[in-house]
């Protein structure tokens, strides 16, 4: 193929198809209501994933924004900073945005489409007795296949739902002169007596090791010749080994007893 001598692997590839959707994505209004210019973004931005079904799976794979999609982003921030947001407002609203700027929901766990049939009497029971809520929840979806980008929960209605709520959620906090704040620590839970003395004793093994490092050499019992170069047994590794072992056996006797 022509086009595969332009680029160097599948990645560039990907990379330049991904950039030319997302060029594609028309602007949002130039006038009227900051949450509706938004809104009317994140619309554009789906029906183009849904003209290119392969989009938004490719889309999720990209590893670092291109100019393209930073030139996108750059069209909502200048939005939501145009209709009074706060730099730090917009900064979480376009974190919790997520890949809903991009016009599709992105799930851990993709609701799977249900059976034709719907699902037996066996699953139906297993799931009233551990998973009622779950059940519930999902008996109540009403989903509009056909306004799917990717999988799951992610029909037009669902994603609008959640942007509405995202960005009245904002504009409340903004009339509220809301402000970021670092909340303070939890002051610090008591330990048990059995954390308690296990720390104790790790603390005493430590100090015993630090003594039995730092011991002066023991003194000689004797005048060695100029030619006698056998070590001190204190000074050999293996008797400071036995020494921490020993330190270490008394240790566990002292926690077992305890």
């Amino acid at each position: 193929m022509a086009q595969c001598k332009l680029v160097r692997n599948t990645d560039e590839l990907l990379d330049a198809m991904v950039d030319g959707v997302v060029e594609s994505i028309g602007d949002p209004p130039a006038h009227g209501d900051w949450k509706a210019r938004a809104r009317a973004l994140i619309r554009e931005a789906r029906a183009t994933m849904l003209l290119h079904a392969w989009a938004w799976r490719a889309h999720e794979t990209r590893e670092t924004p291109s100019p393209a999609v930073l030139d996108h982003m750059e069209r909502m921030i200048r939005v939501l900073r145009d209709g009074g947001l706060s730099v730090d407002l917009t900064h979480h609203l376009m974190d919790a945005l997520g890949s809903r700027l991009w016009g599709f929901t992105q799930e851990v766990f993709a609701s799977p489409s249900p059976p034709a049939q719907g699902p037996d009497a066996d699953t139906l029971a297993l799931m009233a007795h551990r998973w009622p809520g779950v059940l519930e929840s999902a008996a109540s979806a009403r989903h509009d296949d056909g306004t799917n980008v990717g999988p799951g929960c992610d029909a037009e209605a669902e994603l609008l739902f959640a942007v509405d709520l995202l960005l009245e959620g904002m504009e409340a906090l903004a009339k509220h002169g809301w402000a970021p704040h670092v909340a303070p620590l939890a002051p610090p839970r008591p330990w048990s007596a059995r954390q308690r003395s296990s720390v104790d004793s790790v603390e005493q093994e430590v100090r015993e090791l630090q003594v039995i490092r730092h011991q002066p050499p023991a003194r000689r019992s004797h005048q060695r010749g100029p030619g006698e170069h056998r070590e001190r047994q204190s000074d050999h590794p293996a008797h400071h080994g036995r020494q921490a072992r020993e330190a270490h056996e008394r240790r566990r006797r002292r926690h077992r007893h305890a």
